[in-house]
């Protein structure tokens, strides 16, 4: 899927800390729909709750993109799970 590898391209190489934050936001609320349903989605804690169920813990720094931390801290947590979400959802095609 064309979204999945704009937003990890954006995740590894944007200089601006709130679109790598974002950039996983997105695909963690898409996975999200994908295993869940959109009622499971509609919110962070839904989102959170769902992906826990996958054995996904959802990083707290993500919750908030308008004020996130520095790109170092968010690529440092958010990698691993970027991995996972991709792997997911590439394996729910």
């Amino acid at each position: 899927m064309e979204i999945i590898d704009e937003r990890e391209y954006v995740f590894f190489n944007s200089d601006n800390e709130v679109m790598v934050c974002k950039s996983l936001k997105e695909l963690m609320f898409l996975l999200a729909a994908i295993k869940c349903g959109i009622y499971e989605s509609s919110n962070w804690y839904r989102m959170a709750k769902c992906l826990g169920s996958l054995g996904i813990n959802v990083p707290y720094e993500f919750k908030h993109c308008l004020n996130p931390p520095s790109i170092d801290v968010l690529r440092h947590i958010g990698e691993p799970i970027l991995r996972r979400i991709i792997w997911e959802l590439k394996d729910a095609k």
